[in-house]
């Protein structure tokens, strides 16, 4: 059984649409999503579940060693297609906190922080009538920390909660909400057609040394003498199941975009069987470069947003089908602005 979250976000449909198998089949093209999820693994935490289609997903972290059946904490982070039944941010809050009421004691979420697309609650959960909280045996208490955020695109819930049976003091009680203050702000959305690049993602490279966390266009677009050379890069490990072959060296997989359609289905599964069949044959890493047709081919926003798109559906497809491990795979942009 899943936490009590998802369970109450299953009742209200938010999610229902999620995939409930590995396939990722759809009819025509890939939907195009400006937003790009950053979400660092805690320390000491590891990836546990993941689940998604073009649309929605969910993505939760648990401590190492650690079940979905019994764990202490979690991070988890929702995304799904803003919709008329959702009814924007203020709607999902509003429903979504409503359902704890039937599972909690005098359930009243603390508004801790607002701004313009974002809110952030402080909650408080005691079991209601001597039950317990799902995710373990006999829990009485959960405290966490929930952030809302709506882009152009999407609703997400980030949220880091933790929750136990023996009665707490309000040290450790604070300091278990300041842990969920600090993770939920760990975890940063981008948008890939938007002024600024991706920050930790983008790289700018010039004739000395590469400029990170950039501002602006790349130097190369204002300085004919240094080449562009856009591309984003992919990079993977295999899946603690798979053997490495030590003989192996990393393997590299070019991917022209001008060519190969990122926006087409059928491009995804080439590329996710090339990888796959390459990590499966022993090699340590794959690395795949996505270029244009020219080393200085003009990247639009239109460019970042197919390319970004077609890597997180990439990943995902990857982890669901136990090919590569959640945290072992990097994504980076050389110039590609």
């Amino acid at each position: 059984m899943r936490s009590h979250r998802i369970f109450i976000l299953q009742s209200f449909l938010f999610i229902s649409i999620l995939i409930s198998t590995p396939s990722f089949a759809f009819d025509g093209g890939i939907p195009q999503n400006e937003d790009f999820l950053i979400d660092p693994t805690p320390d000491g935490f590891e990836h546990k579940h993941e689940q998604r289609n073009y649309y929605n997903y969910i993505i939760e972290y648990l401590p190492e060693g650690q079940s979905l059946h019994n764990w202490t904490q979690m991070l988890s982070i929702i995304g799904m297609r803003d919709n008329a039944k959702i009814g924007g941010v203020k709607g999902y809050v509003r429903k979504f906190f409503n359902s704890f009421d039937t599972s909690c004691k005098n359930f009243k979420p603390k508004l801790y922080e607002q701004s313009k697309g974002e809110v952030v609650y402080e909650v408080q959960c005691v079991a209601m009538n001597n039950n317990s909280l799902q995710g373990g045996k006999n829990l009485k208490w959960e405290y966490g920390v929930y952030r809302f955020i709506q882009t152009k695109e999407m609703i997400y819930q980030i949220h880091f909660v933790t929750h136990g049976a023996k009665k707490i003091s309000r040290r450790i009680k604070e300091k278990h909400l300041k842990q969920a203050h600090e993770e939920v702000k760990k975890i940063s959305l981008c948008n890939l057609a938007g002024a600024e690049p991706c920050q930790s993602l983008d790289i700018y490279t010039s004739l000395k040394e590469p400029i990170l966390f950039p501002k602006g266009i790349p130097p190369c677009r204002s300085i004919e003498a240094l080449s562009c050379d856009p591309s984003a890069q992919f990079s993977v490990a295999p899946a603690d199941t798979i053997k490495i072959d030590e003989k192996k060296k990393k393997a590299l997989i070019f991917m022209d975009f001008s060519k190969q359609d990122p926006t087409d289905f059928k491009t995804l599964q080439i590329i996710f069987k090339k990888i796959a069949a390459t990590l499966k044959s022993g090699a340590p890493q794959v690395i795949l470069v996505i270029r244009g047709a020219s080393r200085n081919v003009k990247i639009s926003s239109e460019d970042r947003v197919k390319i970004g798109t077609f890597m997180t559906n990439l990943r995902a497809l990857l982890i669901v089908q136990k090919v590569i491990n959640a945290d072992s795979l990097s994504f980076l942009f050389f110039n590609f602005k």
